[in-house]
């Protein structure tokens, strides 16, 4: 919707927004970009294959992006990406629109696990669990300052790994009910 402060005839989108549920209220200047990132983002869902769910991995050892890949494609999981660091994750949740993040803490580049995840999380809303060897009092306090779906210490089991994922995509599904 356009922001009625930018429209020359403001009643419309006023009333609109008073009598409508508006998802958006944008500059002209924004108006465009969105609807890109929405078709995109439709896009990405339409081609996911009925009953695989689709995580992005973000972790910096490429041994231990590796082992997570092979054990989700064992689960029946689709690794739509592995990423090495929290900027390009954001990016690349953008883009692919998993269904689950599974995010290190402690990451390349200039952006930890912790501040991508809740950047991810405030502009996109895809869910994340956290993979890590970090499990220090410092760390947790900084995790659940996020709103995350669950926490795996490394070196993990690949039950531990199923857990995880299964438990947060239950909980996102339910919420997702609730929310229709």
């Amino acid at each position: 919707m356009q922001d009625p402060t930018e429209a020359e005839h403001p009643g419309m989108p006023q009333s609109a927004i008073a009598n409508v549920a508006v998802d958006y209220v944008l500059g002209t200047g924004r108006l465009g970009d969105k609807l890109v990132e929405l078709v995109e983002q439709h896009h990405s869902r339409s081609e996911r294959t009925p009953g695989r769910s689709r995580i992005l991995i973000v972790e910096d050892e490429p041994l231990v992006a590796q082992n997570l890949q092979e054990r989700l494609g064992e689960l029946s999981y689709l690794v739509c990406d592995s990423i090495r660091s929290g900027e390009d994750a954001i990016t690349a949740a953008t883009k692919k629109n998993p269904d689950l993040i599974l995010m290190d803490i402690k990451l390349a580049g200039r952006m930890n696990g912790v501040e991508a995840a809740r950047q991810i999380r405030d502009r996109l809303q895809i869910p994340v669990v956290f993979v890590t060897a970090h499990a220090d009092f410092t760390t947790l306090s900084e995790v659940k300052s996020t709103d995350n779906y669950g926490y795996v210490v490394k070196p993990f089991h690949s039950a531990s790994i199923q857990a995880a994922v299964e438990l947060a995509l239950d909980r996102r599904e339910k919420e997702l009910r609730r929310s229709r």
